[in-house]
C-alpha cells in the first residue's frame, strides 16, 4: 500500500524524496518522470515547473544524497588522516550512488555541476588543514586538481565489475604521498620554500596587519611559490 505524501512538504521535497526512494529501492534507471511523479503524487508539469526535467531532478537528488552522506562523517585524528578519509568518502559515495554521480558530474561545456563543486570544496577544506601544518609540498588548488580527478577515475574504474582495483586505499596513498612532506620534527627555518609558502598561505586568515589587497597579493605570490 502506498503511503501518501505529507501535505506539509513542498513539491520540491516530495519530488526529491520520491526520486531518492525509487533509486534506493529499484535502481537509478527506475527513476523515470512517470515513476517519480506517481510516487510524489504530483503532475509531471508540476515537476518541470518546480525543478525541471528528469536530468535536473537527478542533479538535485545527487546533491541531496551527498549532503546526507557527509553529514555524519567523523573527523579523523589528524589532518592527513582526514584527507585520506575524504578521498575514500568521495569514492564510496560514487560507488554507492553510481548512476547519480555519473549523471551529476557528466562534463558539460562551460558548466561545473553543483555536486562537483561541493566535493571540490569538501576536499579543499581537508587539503587546507594539511597545508596549515606545513606538510603540503604544493599549492592547495594544485593538490585538489590532482586528488579530485583521481577520485572520479576510481569511481568510473570500480564501477566496471571487471576492473575493480584490489586496494583503493593503497592507490590513494600513492597519489597523495608525493604531495606531502614527510612527518618529521623541525622548525620553519629548515622547511623547503614551497612547503613553507603553502603553510603560510593556508594561515593568512589569521593575519590582521595587512589590508585586503595586500593579503590578496601575498596569497597569489605564496601560491606561485608553493606550486613551484
Amino acid at each position: 500500500m502506498k503511503t501518501p505524501c505529507s501535505p506539509s512538504r513542498t513539491p520540491a521535497e516530495k519530488i526529491i524524496d520520491a526520486a531518492s526512494t525509487i533509486i534506493s529501492k529499484a535502481g537509478f534507471a527506475a527513476a523515470t518522470v512517470r515513476a517519480v511523479c506517481e510516487r510524489a503524487e504530483i503532475a509531471s508539469s508540476k515537476m518541470y515547473q518546480t525543478i525541471g526535467n528528469i536530468d535536473q531532478v537527478m542533479h538535485v537528488v545527487a546533491v541531496y544524497e551527498w549532503r546526507r552522506y557527509v553529514a555524519d562523517q567523523k573527523e579523523a585524528h589528524s589532518p592527513v588522516s582526514s584527507l585520506y578519509d575524504a578521498i575514500e568518502t568521495l569514492i564510496r559515495y560514487g560507488l554507492e550512488h553510481t548512476g547519480l554521480y555519473l549523471a551529476a558530474t557528466k562534463p558539460r561545456e562551460g558548466v561545473v555541476s553543483e555536486l562537483w563543486s561541493l566535493q571540490q570544496e569538501y576536499l579543499m577544506e581537508r587539503v587546507r588543514a594539511v597545508a596549515k601544518t606545513g606538510r603540503l609540498r604544493v599549492g592547495e588548488e594544485q593538490a585538489v586538481e590532482v586528488i579530485q580527478p583521481f577520485c572520479a577515475g576510481m569511481i568510473v574504474t570500480c564501477a566496471h565489475e571487471t576492473s575493480r582495483p584490489v586496494n583503493a586505499s593503497w592507490l590513494s596513498q600513492q597519489v597523495v604521498r608525493p604531495l606531502l612532506r614527510p612527518e618529521e620534527p623541525g622548525t620553519i627555518a629548515n622547511q623547503k620554500a614551497p612547503a613553507f609558502a603553502s603553510g603560510l598561505r593556508a594561515n593568512l586568515g589569521e593575519v590582521s596587519v595587512l589590508s585586503v589587497g595586500e593579503q590578496a597579493l601575498l596569497a597569489e605570490l605564496l601560491q606561485r611559490i608553493a606550486s613551484s
